[in-house]
């Protein structure tokens, strides 16, 4: 089992999850985890689609992050 962290957007009537973090695996609490890390075992566990989306990271600095949807 998984436990992910996003948003539910709608636009013109259809609903997405956009899923950018991953807290815990297989009741493994990963938060203590850094991000880049949490991500990796993100994109290879979770499963997207039209309606689940992984977000997209986007740096402005060497330190912020900025997610956006990306369509897979």
């Amino acid at each position: 089992a998984l436990v992910l962290d996003g948003e539910i957007l709608v636009d013109h009537g259809a609903t997405r999850y956009v899923v950018y973090d991953i807290l815990y695996a297989d009741g493994h609490d990963l938060r203590g985890r850094p991000l880049e890390e949490r991500r990796k075992i993100l994109e290879g566990r979770a499963c997207f689609d039209e309606t689940v989306q992984l977000s997209e990271v986007k740096r402005r600095a060497p330190t912020t992050g900025e997610f956006v949807a990306k369509k897979l």
